[in-house]
């Protein structure tokens, strides 16, 4: 028999509950999780929106990462070494850092279009093309961006040049895309030639992203919103799904660690911690009174995010860590 085989005969149809979960983990042991992220309903709708909030994160951290080179420049050209010939290389590894950016920044703004919108062709989200349409298919930032990634990866990779500028406001350094030279390329969507117009004095880099990346939140709130709303049975139980095999597989490696080998009298716990508690838990942990059982409770609660420890496996690691019965 096969081992989907004998899957269907354990679980059969989801929704599954926790005992024919464990009931099917331990037998047969191999294959559960990847059967459940098979035919649960809510797997691979989980994951395509991972998939999306992902892609938002890798657009943010290369917004953050372009800012932070911007801002990197404008601390450290208030030095006069900055300028100087010795220090050239620096700045223009800085400076390439920058465009790098501006480069990533586009095409990572364009890549989470496209996911979002492979997600909705796929699972529909009420309301998702009209909030389209009315944040972004005419806003002349994201119109712009939208072509900014086609210039740069069909056209060629344009150059911001900073700009140092001192007033009563103080010094203000900036980071400018020049209208003459954008406006050379005649394919930018129509609202993106607009903006390009009005923008006289150029275009503020750090400006720009900060702007857009704000907006690009704003919708993905929304959407992440309107898609729990829509599947949250789904998706709900699935997760619980998911966290119970993981609790599972927690006490599996409980089991692990408190085998025979790890029994022996010269096995000492304590040693280990290191590998399992950042440094400031384990301070806490060494807080309390040692080897008894507040501290090794306090150990397990750390280590135990599944809340997969059992009284009967509780009672083995006080054992393990000789605690104290006073």
């Amino acid at each position: 028999m096969s081992l989907d085989k004998q899957l269907d005969d354990v679980l059969g149809d989801p929704p599954w509950d926790d005992s024919a979960l464990e009931k099917s983990w331990w037998n047969p042991f191999s294959g559960t999780r990847e059967y459940v992220n098979t035919k649960h309903p809510g797997a691979l709708l989980y994951r395509s929106l991972e998939s999306v909030c992902l892609s938002l994160e890798i657009f943010l951290d290369a917004v953050e990462d372009l800012i932070s080179s911007i801002n990197m420049f404008k601390a450290d050209s208030i030095r006069p070494g900055f300028w100087h010939r010795p220090n050239r290389a620096f700045v223009d590894r800085l400076e390439i850092r920058i465009q790098r950016g501006i480069s990533s920044s586009a095409s990572c703004a364009m890549a989470l279009v496209d996911h979002a919108r492979n997600f909705s062709e796929k699972y529909h989200v009420p309301n998702y093309k009209d909030t389209i349409k009315t944040s972004f298919c005419t806003n002349p930032e994201h119109r712009f961006v939208q072509g900014l990634r086609n210039y740069i990866a069909h056209v060629r990779i344009t150059k911001a040049n900073w700009q140092i500028n001192y007033s009563e406001k103080g010094r203000m350094v900036r980071f400018i895309l020049s209208p003459d030279e954008l406006v050379k390329w005649d394919e930018w969507p129509s609202e993106a030639k607009d903006y390009i117009k009005q923008k006289t004095e150029g275009i503020n880099v750090e400006e720009l992203f900060n702007s857009y990346s704000t907006k690009v939140r704003r919708f993905n709130s929304w959407f992440n919103l309107r898609v729990m709303d829509t599947y949250s049975n789904d998706i709900t139980d699935y997760l619980r799904c998911k966290r119970f095999l993981d609790k599972l597989s927690v006490a599996n490696g409980w089991r692990l660690l408190l085998s025979p080998a790890s029994q022996r009298d010269d096995f000492d716990p304590y040693i280990h911690l290191g590998q399992y508690l950042s440094k400031q838990e384990r301070e806490e942990v060494f807080s309390l009174p040692y080897k008894s059982k507040a501290q090794v409770d306090r150990i397990i609660s750390l280590i135990d995010e599944h809340n997969a420890c059992t009284e009967e496996l509780r009672q083995k690691v006080y054992s393990l860590f000789k605690v104290s019965e006073s």
